[in-house]
């Protein structure tokens, strides 16, 4: 008698199904790990590095009850620029520095700030942002860093930032591991490394900058290094009131109102004599009239331009970053802003 064949693949199917189930979790969970402690390949450093950065500082603003005065927000020219020691020495007030890298900063800096109202019963005094034109230029978030950034904590940002078929791909371990996975098919020898994972980076850095709050130490004396490549990479970056960055520039703004937190922004300061050859005069100057009058908008905000104390290309390392002098310096001056704020 012929068997029926319905029923006999019907049989077949709880063993196929629970085969396939099985090799399912063990291709996530061996994705998942390999994410956690692969090489941070050399193909993408920038990318990955940035990304995980951001993330390290997404995790300390999610540790409860830490309730500082003072928040910094903004790219790497706070990131480096603007020294919590300094201010909290000058204004008695508790300061941490969240400022990020990169052309995304303006979206971490609002899914950082989220998560630390969400985390913190008492409100900051202060909030510091500041962004150069490079990063307020930016008009959508590149989803190749935030992959490495992202965590359960936004997801409803990135939902509606990104949409759900690419917010899958931030969370699916195998989805999430593409870039990584494409790169070790070429070279498989970038699997693991004991010495340069990411895990290891991301340990690291939390104690560095827990211990820091949150700045990244500039060299003593860097001298100024012009970067012609740099120039010209940055004649590209075009003002524009419609791009994404200014958009979670203004969420924040909104969310001091609300909160009523006092904000100082500052105006990203560079050297006289990149100002005097750069292509982006008439960007700069389009960019800073549409900062000021947020003040009509927002009457919290408080503007601080320092450009006029710092000309001097001796408190940079580059065209758009501060050495330890300039350091110094602006954090000096928005400490004596914040006194000031504070005795009004």
């Amino acid at each position: 008698m012929q068997k029926n064949l319905f029923i006999s693949n019907f049989k077949k199917l709880p063993g196929a199904l629970l085969i396939t189930v099985f090799l399912v979790i063990f291709a996530e969970t061996a994705n998942f790990f390999i994410y956690k402690y692969c090489y941070i390949y050399p193909d993408r450093p920038r990318k990955v590095l940035q990304g995980l950065f951001a993330r390290v500082k997404n995790n300390i603003s999610k540790i409860p009850n830490q309730n500082f005065d003072i928040l910094v927000f903004g790219d790497s020219y706070s990131n480096y620029g603007i020294s919590p020691d300094i201010i909290e020495g000058k204004t008695g007030l508790s300061c941490f520095n969240f400022a990020t890298n990169g052309e995304n900063s303006a979206y971490y800096s609002f899914c950082i700030f989220d998560n630390y109202l969400k985390a913190n019963s008492r409100k900051p005094k202060f909030v510091i942002i500041g962004f150069m034109l490079s990063v307020a230029s930016t008009k959508k978030p590149n989803s190749e860093f935030v992959y490495e950034f992202s965590d359960m904590s936004n997801i409803d940002l990135l939902i509606r930032e990104f949409g759900v078929a690419q917010t899958l791909k931030y969370f699916v371990p195998t989805l999430r591991n593409q870039y990584f996975i494409a790169d070790i098919i070429k070279n498989p020898g970038l699997i693991f490394n004991i010495s340069n994972n990411k895990q290891r980076y991301f340990e690291e850095t939390y104690k560095i900058l827990l211990r820091n709050k949150g700045l990244v130490k500039c060299e003593e004396q860097k001298q100024f290094i012009e970067d012609q490549q740099r120039k010209e990479y940055l004649k590209y970056f075009k003002f524009s009131k419609s791009s994404k960055s200014l958009e979670y520039l203004k969420k924040i703004l909104e969310y001091d109102e609300k909160n009523k937190i006092n904000t100082v922004l500052v105006l990203t300061t560079n050297p006289k004599c990149v100002l005097d050859s750069t292509l982006q005069k008439g960007e700069i100057a389009e960019y800073k009239k549409f900062l000021y009058a947020l003040q009509k908008e927002f009457p919290h905000l408080v503007i601080e331009d320092p450009q006029n104390f710092m000309n001097d290309k001796d408190f940079y390392s580059d065209e758009v970053h501060l050495n330890l002098k300039g350091e110094i310096l602006l954090s000096s001056l928005l400490a004596d802003k914040i006194t000031q704020l504070k005795s009004q």
